[in-house]
């Protein structure tokens, strides 16, 4: 009975470790696609470009699957098998990390609606700042996937401090755009677009922070708060 008892615990290991393996694959695709609509939303605000907003738009319905298929087979996962405490951790984790994920997804859903409210061709010069901004963002979003991926916890803890670049920027981009809109009150409709949009980069900054906290509990077993 001993021997029968030992082999069928084998067995849910080897089934844990093939169901992990599953879910960080889908978890590396469920960020791809945010990348790919974080890329289209830099596109479309840049170049006003109202049809790429309106399909970005559509995107975020594959990430909303994504996440719900991921939770379903990680509560699974639980029920089926008594995890020990550092499978635990990574099952967490994982909840964890989709939630952060999808709610970076729903912010390029959110900016696209935004640039859909753009009214063109006035654009307030501080426009200029925010493809910077997306650009740290996505550095960060990439780099935090990159980091579950290899469970590289220097890396994670490296995308953590980045968060303090997009503060920056965020709150320069705040300071100039007020500015220009007691100078210029033409321009206060796009101006509160931009901040608009800003805020929600920035945002998207701070879950891929929170994504990386969780990267660091599941490899270090301890949960630090960096943002």
């Amino acid at each position: 009975m001993e021997k029968k008892g030992a082999g069928s615990d084998m067995n849910l290991r080897i089934e844990y470790r093939e169901e992990m393996k599953g879910l960080q694959k889908d978890i590396a695709r469920m960020g791809a696609i945010i990348e790919k609509a974080l890329d289209n939303v830099m596109k479309a605000m840049v170049s006003q470009d109202e049809e790429l907003a309106r399909q970005t738009i559509t995107m975020d319905d594959d990430v909303d699957a994504m996440e719900a298929s991921i939770e379903k087979r990680c509560i699974h996962l639980l029920l089926r098998q008594s995890p020990a405490a550092g499978e635990l951790r990574d099952v967490l984790s994982i909840l964890k990390i989709i939630t952060d994920l999808e709610r970076i997804g729903d912010h390029c859903e959110d900016i696209c609606e935004w640039i859909l409210k753009i009214n063109p061709p006035m654009l307030p010069s501080s426009v200029k700042q925010l493809p910077e901004i997306a650009q740290k963002v996505k550095e960060m979003l990439k780099a935090t996937i990159d980091s579950f991926v290899e469970r590289d916890a220097a890396k994670a803890m490296e995308v953590c401090r980045w968060d303090d670049a997009v503060d920056e920027l965020y709150d320069q981009l705040i300071l100039d755009q007020e500015k220009e809109m007691r100078e210029k009150p033409e321009y206060v409709h796009n101006g509160v677009v931009m901040i608009s949009i800003a805020k929600y980069l920035e945002r998207m900054a701070d879950h891929a922070t929170n994504i990386c906290e969780w990267i660091l509990y599941d490899v270090t077993g301890r949960h630090e708060i960096y943002n």
